[in-house]
């Protein structure tokens, strides 16, 4: 059923009683935790419900389903004389996405222009309180849910990291990077020593999410022990706010350049007191979306460091005089990155790019840049996962990133 029908579902389809009687029905529901999914073929109809009986509208928020230009796809519908908010989305059967609710107190043809006035007004969106699975709040304003799919190629590393105990040293303190003339926070995750094969390095834009909101030093350890990857170190470099973001991670030449001649030496020095180490050559630097676009600088400017780059989603929409915005982003832009690579010979780094399948303009642009690659001589490989430009998605595509052959 599409999101949108005036048609309610039916409810005993999913074991449910009539939503007529709220106090029952909402029993049931919370004793059998939502989503509710339906399948056909390689489609999940996936159905949603909220309560309340004072919200004029409720807006249903899954990334890259209904944001951005999909907003009255997450419109939800009121079953008359009750105080359910139902919605239903057709997903691919192996998605992965993050998703929670708005309540409005206007609605109606106005819906996109509410949304924007609780985005701006700071108000989050709400996780669901009837899924019993995970949350994630990469963004730090509140936890969203997350639904998966069953055919979703989701690792189990994350599950119940938040209350692991990490056995390796994960620290924070203020470095001066001199070439972007400031000083920075850096995160670095040492692992506990004892690992009879050499470490490898892996540098991290964003570690402030990954460590602090998204646990990934646990999700590490598990993955280790599970034989999924090789043992590995992390160092990072955190930003502020959306501004600094913006500068340091928007093709910034010189934080590029801090990263391969200041923080990766200091890395190793202090993890060569501890731990065997792999060779200079061998150091991974992943990034997400800004942050993919700045590995994929660093594969150009830096190869002799960064012999891998992982490139999640990488902002391929930025441009030099700041004219783009993923808000105007089009196919006639011609990604300056893309032109860079073209331009330029080609380098010894190796080149992992992800992308998700409902990133619209993305995927076609990576599949230039792919051929660009190639055609250059490296060694690349393009890849996509069911999802959008979500961090629910990136943190199993970032434990992909770090298997090995």
């Amino acid at each position: 059923m599409l999101p949108g029908h005036t048609n309610a579902p039916v409810f005993e389809t999913f074991g449910l009683p009539s939503p007529v009687d709220s106090r029952v029905f909402w029993e049931e529901v919370r004793r059998r935790g939502t989503p509710y999914v339906s399948r056909s073929g390689n489609e999940r109809s996936v159905t949603f419900l909220y309560r309340s009986g004072t919200a004029a509208q409720v807006y249903l928020e899954a990334n890259r389903l209904t944001d951005k230009h999909r907003i009255d796809q997450g419109r939800m519908n009121l079953i008359a004389d009750t105080d359910v908010w139902w919605a239903t989305l057709d997903v691919d059967a192996d998605s992965v996405f993050s998703y929670g609710f708005r309540a409005l107190a206007t609605g109606g043809e106005g819906l996109a222009h509410a949304v924007a006035l609780q985005r701006r007004a700071g108000i989050p969106a709400v996780a669901d309180p009837f899924n019993r699975g995970e949350t994630i709040n990469a963004n730090g304003t509140g936890p969203l849910s997350v639904c998966s799919m069953d055919e979703a190629s989701a690792t189990g590393v994350w599950d119940g990291a938040a209350a692991q105990t990490v056995r390796g040293k994960l620290t924070h303190s203020a470095v001066w990077l001199p070439a972007v003339g400031r000083t920075a926070r850096q995160w670095m995750y040492t692992p506990a020593p004892g690992s009879p094969k050499p470490l490898r390095l892996l540098v991290l834009t964003d570690p402030e999410i990954w460590f602090g909101r998204l646990h990934l030093a646990a999700a590490l350890e598990s993955a280790v022990a599970s034989g999924e990857v090789e043992p590995v170190a992390v160092v990072g470099i955190a930003t502020r706010d959306n501004a600094e973001r913006l500068e340091l991670l928007g093709a910034n030449h010189a934080f590029v350049d801090d990263l391969a001649s200041v923080i990766v030496p200091a890395a190793r020095t202090a993890l060569e007191e501890t731990h065997l180490l792999r060779g200079l050559g061998e150091t991974v630097l992943a990034g997400q979306s800004l942050g993919g676009l700045t590995a994929l600088l660093a594969a150009l400017r830096k190869p002799e460091v960064f012999g891998t780059v992982l490139a999640h989603s990488p902002s391929l929409w930025w441009m030099p005089d700041g004219s783009v915005t993923p808000a105007n982003y089009t196919h006639v832009h011609q990604p300056w990155i893309t032109g860079r690579f073209a331009s330029e010979p080609g380098t010894s780094a190796r080149i992992d790019l992800r992308v998700g399948t409902r990133e619209d303009i993305t995927n076609d642009h990576v599949d230039q840049l792919q051929q660009v690659l190639l055609d250059r001589g490296y060694d690349s490989a393009s890849a996509r996962f069911s999802g959008g430009h979500d961090f629910s998605c990136w943190r199993h595509v970032l434990i992909e990133g770090l298997k090995e052959d």
